[in-house]
């Protein structure tokens, strides 16, 4: 025991060296700055060294890292005791919130931090964006669509009004407002839909108003109709319709025949298959304007008949007219001969080309529906004739009469001696000139003829008067009739034809179809 208190009390006589230490100090000017985002700040920083020993590898820097702002940081390789240096730190403000951030100066070397606050204010800025989205020229018939943006590049809340205006022409035609929040960064859209606008002049105003800071924009726009152009026309079996603006074809136009709506295509045509007679109502709809027109569609009337060896095959429209230059094909039992129709629209056809027999005559022309009919051609049948000349001799003799000389009391006399027919034939005459008369100036004339399946009845009105009410029946199975003037009806076995009046003088044709 002896012996450990005198290794004690060596111990405490022992002086052991204590080891030096460095000591930073930090001091920040200013300790308060504030900017706008955009700008950039510079913060000084002066570092001590109060210690003994030196300080190596110290780094300050700012402490807190904050959503849109960027910070430098200094690097001290060597601070020797008692001494102080000054390093410049910059802060880059980019798109930060408005407000006031806490922030640190940090100084580290080895294992010690000193650390200094600071306050950084990032001021308000009120910013934002306005647009139009919108064409320049709309169609007229379609509805016009915009778009209207507003978008926040304010670094605060964003709470204002915003107000668009439409006017045509000068004239205000609609107004909206709104009331909109906005957070920084952020975008406000709405849609604006005028349904079918007149044709004219635009102008769309938006506006904003935040905290005082108003911006406007504005779009131009028109709304026009097409100087568009349109043909009817019947062709090879088909009514077919163009839309043109200028030499262009038009595509998209709603066109009607009957109860069939359709579109043009791109080369600007419908075609529209027929294969009956008749008046077809067209409607189109050219740009919200409405025209209506009708197309005549019609079978051409083939009638045949057999003359010799030739089958005489004539043309007619439905009115009765011939049709000249019209392709006619007769097919018989030897083949098949072509043809056009003359100016009488008429057209023949050799029996030695085509044979004798059932023939065929076919009609297919570009501006009516094809038509065919049927007949039997008859062999012509050749009796030997003989002819004897006869010869008649004339004797002319020429005599000599005596000149008559008239007697001085001779007077001219115009006396009938009794049995002469005179007043008779004078009497017939007048009677017939008077009935002849009377039929062409006062009463109608009707006329009645049949060729093959067709049969025409034609009524002329006399020349000195109106015909009215006027009214024919006539019995027969038929399929199909039509008349140049007046209604035609087939009902209970009959075709009944009614004219309300004809001029004097006037013409009009029934034709019948029977079955």
């Amino acid at each position: 025991m002896r012996k450990l208190a005198i290794f004690f009390a060596v111990l405490m006589l022992i002086n052991f060296p204590v080891g030096a230490q460095s000591s930073l100090t930090l001091e920040v000017n200013p300790n308060y700055l504030e900017g706008l985002p955009g700008e950039v700040l510079h913060l000084n920083v002066t570092v001590r060294n109060a210690g003994s020993e030196p300080a190596e590898n110290v780094t300050v820097y700012i402490a807190g890292p904050v959503r849109g702002i960027l910070f430098t940081q200094a690097f001290i390789r060597l601070l020797p005791p008692g001494n102080a240096t000054n390093v410049t730190l910059t802060i880059y403000i980019n798109d930060a919130q408005a407000g006031v951030y806490e922030l640190k100066v940090v100084a580290r070397f080895g294992s010690q931090l000193v650390e200094v606050p600071f306050r950084l204010r990032v001021k308000s800025v009120i910013g934002y964006s306005l647009s139009i989205e919108g064409a320049e020229r709309y169609l007229y018939g379609k509805d016009v669509g915009l778009l209207l943006t507003l978008s926040s590049k304010a670094n605060s809340i964003l709470i204002g009004t915003v107000e668009f205006k439409l006017y045509m022409n000068g004239s205000l035609l609609k107004g909206e407002r709104f009331i909109v929040y906005l957070s920084p960064g952020e975008t406000w859209r709405r849609s604006v839909k005028i349904e079918r606008p007149e044709p004219g002049n635009y102008t769309a105003v938006l506006s904003a108003d935040f905290y005082g800071v108003r911006k406007e924009v504005s779009l131009n726009f028109t709304v026009y109709r097409r100087d568009l152009r349109y043909s009817v026309s019947f062709e090879n079996g088909a009514i077919v319709v163009r839309v043109t603006e200028g030499n262009r074809p038009v595509s998209g136009i709603p066109v009607t025949i009957g109860n069939t709506t359709m579109l043009t295509d791109e080369s600007g045509m419908v075609e529209y298959p027929v294969s009956e007679p008749g008046t077809y109502r067209v409607v189109l709809n050219l740009d919200e304007k409405i025209v209506e027109t009708v197309v005549d569609v019609k079978r051409p009337i083939l009638m045949l008949r057999q003359e010799g060896s030739e089958l005489v095959v004539r043309v007619l429209d439905p009115t009765g007219s011939p049709i000249a230059e019209v392709p006619v094909v007769a097919v018989g039992p030897e083949g098949k001969a072509y043809g056009t129709t003359d100016a009488n629209g008429t057209v023949r056809f050799d029996g030695e080309d085509i044979g004798y027999g059932l023939i065929t005559v076919i009609v297919e022309s570009s501006r009516y529906l094809s038509a065919r009919e049927s007949i039997t051609l008859e062999a012509p049948t050749s009796t030997p004739l003989t002819m004897s000349p006869t010869y008649t001799e004339t004797s002319i003799s020429q005599a000599t009469t005596p000149p008559i000389t008239p007697s001085p009391n001779y007077t001219p006399s115009l006396a009938y001696t009794k049995g002469s027919h005179l007043p008779l034939i004078l009497f017939i005459f007048l009677a017939l000139f008077a009935t002849s008369s009377y039929v062409a100036f006062f009463r109608p004339l009707v006329v009645e003829d049949r060729l093959g399946r067709y049969y025409f009845v034609k009524i002329r009105a006399p020349k000195l008067r109106a015909l009215h009410g006027f009214r024919y029946e006539k019995a027969a199975k038929a399929i199909e009739a039509w008349a140049t003037k007046g209604d035609v009806k087939i009902e209970d076995g009959k075709v009944v034809w009614e004219i309300d009046e004809l001029e004097p003088g006037e013409e009009a044709t029934l034709q019948i179809f029977l079955a």
